[in-house]
């Protein structure tokens, strides 16, 4: 971290956005590469989805065929294109999904949906745009938030794999951050017009997904503790959007969330379940190379929640003295080092199908840790091993799961989806 902070001390903020930019497309383009060059493979629209969603569907783009197993049934980022092309359309919902717990997530599909004036492939352009257009925008806001002798830490979220994954499978944990760091950039400023705007990004960010509490609910504790009404009306704002369209969701669908409270309550059963499997794995014979380094990079994540606790909790150096006690939570890195330690507890808390069995899942729930810490430690005087180890472990994570983009991630059975123009016939 020394020798990386000494090469880019004096770089601008179009240094960061630049590597961004190439990390970002390289395994972009090796993924389309597989399909064709087709860049609707990034939704990753699955047959069983198309065929209930035929008249909203790009003609032209990449159908997954097959089981779940080869990738048949696509992924959520198809969830949230069809969420998008619908928005604009009177008493339409997708169909194939389960609105009750997709539809309060409206943030996403709410920023590309005007994309819907060009048609379906002008959506499916919408999302990989708004996808860079956020990011970037949040880089920048972050570059800025940081002191000149902490903007080496930018490098971390530029490079940080969790976003990575995020933004190539094109969901919405990479948006509901970028949200947030650019509500607290313009909440800095102060001005009237940028707090408004601070309210309206925080907002969005609810809306985008609930994960964004995990960072917003320690802000509004530390309003509190140092008796800032301003923030801590923002932030009771903020929320107030979210709770109209719930009410919006129940009163006019019917639409409740959905009762899957028990997988996000399965303390360690998440942790358990990936050591279970690895073992499983290497009693296997022959060894399944293809399987390595998935398995590899799930361990690696296990070794990331320790050192992450320890990032956000050094030098603390909480004094038995109760003013001193009171100065210390008022300072301006706690609320972020809460929100890294709520991030890490709901990842602790998730359970192994839905969330440790599947390693996209599981690493994009980290998608708010990076972010957290780097503000957490901007705010410091000195840095501390802790920073530097978190660092090296972010980067070496984010090498494998950026080769793993490049080279071994496989090209899943696919054809092109053209809708069927012929006659239809009716029954007899």
């Amino acid at each position: 971290m020394v020798t990386i902070q000494n090469f880019i001390k004096d770089r601008g903020a179009l240094f960061y956005l630049g590597v961004f930019w190439f990390f970002i497309t390289v395994p972009a383009l090796a993924i389309m590469a597989r399909y064709d060059w087709n860049y609707t493979s990034l939704i990753r629209f699955g047959h069983r989805y198309i065929e209930q969603n035929e008249s909203f569907t790009p003609k032209g783009a990449v159908r997954l065929l097959g089981n779940e197993r080869f990738g048949g049934n696509g992924y959520d980022g198809q969830i949230f294109y069809y969420y998008a092309r619908t928005l604009y359309v009177p008493e339409t919902w997708p169909s194939g999904f389960s609105n009750a717990y997709r539809a309060p997530r409206v943030g996403y599909p709410f920023l590309v949906a005007p994309f819907s004036i060009f048609g379906n492939r002008g959506v499916a352009a919408g999302m990989i745009l708004v996808q860079i257009a956020v990011t970037s925008t949040a880089i920048y806001c972050l570059f800025l938030l940081l002191p000149p002798t902490r903007r080496y830490l930018v490098l971390l979220f530029a490079l940080s794999p969790f976003l990575l994954q995020s933004m190539l499978f094109l969901v919405s944990d990479s948006i509901m951050i970028s949200l947030f760091i650019m509500g607290w950039y313009f909440f800095q400023k102060k001005q009237r017009s940028r707090t408004l705007l601070a309210l309206a990004l925080f907002s969005i960010a609810v809306l985008t997904k609930e994960s964004s509490l995990f960072l917003l609910f320690p802000l509004g504790l530390w309003a509190l503790l140092r008796g800032d009404t301003r923030l801590a009306a923002l932030l009771l704002g903020a929320l107030v959007p979210m709770a109209a369209w719930q009410f919006y969701l129940f009163r006019a669908h019917g639409m409740v969330p959905a009762s899957i409270l028990s997988i996000f309550l399965s303390p360690l059963s998440g942790i358990r379940g990936v050591l279970a499997q690895t073992l499983d794995m290497f009693q296997t014979r022959p060894l399944p190379l293809s399987d390595l380094g998935r398995q590899t990079a799930k361990l690696f994540l296990i070794a990331i929640i320790p050192l992450g606790i320890w990032a956000s909790t050094a030098r603390l150096n909480l004094s038995s003295n109760f003013r001193n006690l009171m100065n210390t939570f008022r300072e301006p890195g706690i609320p972020f080092r809460g929100g890294a330690l709520l991030v890490i507890l709901s990842v602790l808390i998730a359970d192994f199908q839905y969330f440790w069995g599947i390693f996209e899942n599981v690493g994009r729930m980290f998608t708010a840790l990076v972010p957290a810490i780097i503000l957490a430690r901007g705010y410091e005087k000195s840095l501390d091993r802790s920073i530097v180890f978190f660092g090296i472990a972010v980067l070496t994570l984010s090498a494998l799961v950026w080769l793993r983009f490049i080279f071994l991630t496989p090209a899943f059975p696919f054809d092109i989806y053209q809708p069927y123009t012929g006659p239809h016939y009716g029954l007899p």
